[in-house]
């Protein structure tokens, strides 16, 4: 996320997820600068990669996972933009 440029496909995929998040940012927050935008993408981002790391093992339908975690990213996200404010 700190470089527009890579050897892996992977990480060009990371990337193109990245820069589409933080245009969603900017679009939710237009007058934040450049850097609260980055940092606030980061920590968005930070946040879905943790919970999609510590579900991506379970044979738990993603239906049943998506109800129980969907709320607490909602709520994660709204305490983020409170404190970005």
């Amino acid at each position: 996320m700190d470089t527009q440029e890579t050897k892996w496909e992977l990480n060009e995929q990371r990337l193109t997820l990245f820069n589409f998040l933080t245009k969603a940012v900017c679009g939710v927050f237009p007058t934040a600068g450049h850097r609260k935008v980055v940092d606030f993408s980061r920590m968005i981002y930070f946040l879905l990669h943790g919970m999609i790391m510590t579900y991506k093992d379970l044979e738990e339908r993603v239906l049943s996972i998506a109800k129980r975690v969907f709320p607490i990213v909602t709520e994660a996200v709204l305490y983020l933009s409170i404190l970005q404010n």
